[in-house]
């Protein structure tokens, strides 16, 4: 891009981005409230991985 010659948006395609990103933004709450409820429990993984809850527990905890 020569200097000088800017950056040019159409303010209608920015608006319509930028919903689209809000929209992007709640689903990923939306998500991430929903794992916050799920545990996993002890039997999920099978004895050979019976720990595996408990270390994803911690992972999940983290912010």
């Amino acid at each position: 891009m020569p200097t000088g010659d800017g950056i040019h948006v159409d303010p209608d395609d920015l608006t319509a981005h930028a919903a689209r990103l809000d929209r992007c933004a709640g689903s990923l709450d939306t998500a991430q409230q929903a794992g916050q409820h799920v545990r996993l429990g002890t039997d999920a993984y099978g004895q050979l991985c019976a720990l595996m809850p408990t270390l994803l527990d911690g992972v999940r905890q983290r912010p």
